[in-house]
């Protein structure tokens, strides 16, 4: 398929131009050769089946060569001074699960919406290495946390319309739950009330990870940063105070009727995918773009 595909880019507008042309003529001899054949002098049948037949063969040497010369990655789309996308791993041995798929077209799309430079998805790369080899080369960077030099020149050999490509990494992700903290109770207002406090539970999720962007002329590497974000997630509870045995007895009945008879529990930390989005649009804006 690759081949085909280098084939059919040789192609040019000008050559489809010369072949409309020459149909052309072809159809114009056709009608001069067919008029000349209905002379009452002249025996038209074998004539007329050979023009024919030469008809019927340049038009499809035109449609074959015209639809040729539009190969199914379109050469006018990218420039080869553009960013290709290789796409997004996770480090071996964590426990978060990623949709590597879904996270480099997320990706692609954040880096053409900046608009510095040309960017070629990742759906585009893998029409060009096949997707079982792109597939390798992120199972590799899993493990390995870095390309192999098979694998640089691989890239370098795919005949990419781009200059440079970008790949990330899933380094960390971890959840942890923050001591819980207390907060006062205002009134509206804006005084402390003194009979109750509010008891705040978070969890905090911490997400890393690393990009890194290649050159594709020469296999060095320009550029490479760790991005890192904590999103918290919190849940509160107002607590009702007793500064007595009687008035802690009442303050435990307030907060059943409050709260209810449940354990208040560290809430839900925020999804790794909200986290994997915001680094992906930091890594896009900071991506170098020359």
């Amino acid at each position: 398929m690759l081949g085909a595909d280098v084939c059919c880019l040789s192609f040019k507008r000008d050559t489809v131009a010369v072949l409309g042309t020459s149909f052309m003529n072809i159809l114009s001899l056709y009608r001069v050769t067919l008029g000349r054949t209905r002379s009452p002098h002249v025996p038209n049948n074998g004539a007329k089946i050979r023009l024919h037949q030469y008809l019927w063969l340049g038009l499809a040497c035109f449609i074959t060569l015209s639809a040729c010369s539009t190969p199914p990655i379109q050469q006018g789309r990218y420039t080869s001074t553009g960013v290709a996308v290789l796409g997004v791993a996770a480090k071996n041995g964590l426990k978060s699960n990623i949709n590597r798929n879904a996270l480099a077209a997320d990706f692609s799309k954040l880096l053409d919406e900046r608009k510095a430079f040309a960017v070629i998805p990742a759906s585009t790369v893998r029409q060009y290495l096949g997707a079982e080899r792109v597939n390798d080369i992120l199972n590799r960077l899993a493990e390995n946390g870095r390309l192999e030099s098979r694998d640089i020149q691989l890239l370098m050999s795919a005949g990419l319309p781009a200059q440079r490509i970008v790949l990330a990494r899933l380094e960390e992700d971890y959840v942890v739950n923050l001591p819980a903290r207390r907060e006062p109770v205002l009134n509206r207002n804006g005084k402390v009330l003194a009979d109750r406090e509010k008891k705040v539970l978070a969890t905090q999720r911490v997400t890393r990870v690393s990009a890194t962007l290649i050159d594709l002329r020469d296999g060095s590497q320009l550029w490479n940063r760790h991005f890192r974000v904590d999103p918290v997630a919190e849940a509160a509870s107002t607590q009702y105070l007793g500064s007595s045995f009687s008035g802690s007895l009442a303050a435990a009945f307030a907060n059943t009727m409050v709260n209810g008879i449940r354990v208040v529990r560290y809430p839900e930390p925020p999804t790794l995918t909200l986290s994997m989005l915001s680094l992906l649009r930091e890594i896009s804006v900071s991506l170098p773009a020359r």
